[in-house]
């Protein structure tokens, strides 16, 4: 076991969708994995023992205003998110316009800005928010392990 993920508070993933069921979609993937005994902790390997996963807490809001409000109170309460899923496709504030707002609040956090659509091209992502390694772009339908994985990387 890894005691510098088994000691670990939970990483905090904030969920910006207008869709109900992509929050309960990314809570399944990141609180219920399915497993076949031990602890939802660890995650079998394919050669030998368990190795230990981080844990992840799920904060849901339906609009980008939700979620800027929710970052800002996590900044002010030295609880930052990690990790922040954001729509593309929402009423009010469009997720290019939410990201921008959120690393206003918070320019440490990761987003991953998902879509179903080409709303937008490459360019115009890169001329609103800029080249950035806090960045990934996440096409949606999305696999399970495309979201378990891109947590873990980037809540570290």
């Amino acid at each position: 076991m890894n005691p510098t993920l088994s000691n670990r508070p939970a990483a905090r993933v904030l969920v910006i969708d207008d869709d109900a069921g992509i929050h309960a979609a990314i809570r399944q993937v990141l609180g219920h994995w399915p497993f076949r005994g031990g602890s939802p902790r660890h995650l079998p390997t394919a050669s030998g023992p368990a190795i230990t996963a981080l844990q992840f807490e799920v904060t849901s809001t339906y609009h980008g205003e939700g979620g800027l409000a929710a970052v800002r109170e996590s900044v002010q309460t030295a609880r930052p998110f990690a990790v922040a899923f954001v729509d593309v496709r929402m009423p009010g504030w469009d997720g290019v316009e939410t990201t921008c707002r959120l690393w206003e609040a918070d320019p440490d956090l990761q987003v991953v800005l998902c879509s179903a659509f080409s709303d937008y091209c490459w360019e115009d992502i890169v001329s609103r928010l800029g080249i950035s390694d806090r960045l990934v772009i996440l096409k949606k339908p999305f696999e399970a392990i495309e979201v378990r994985q891109l947590s873990h990387v980037l809540a570290e």
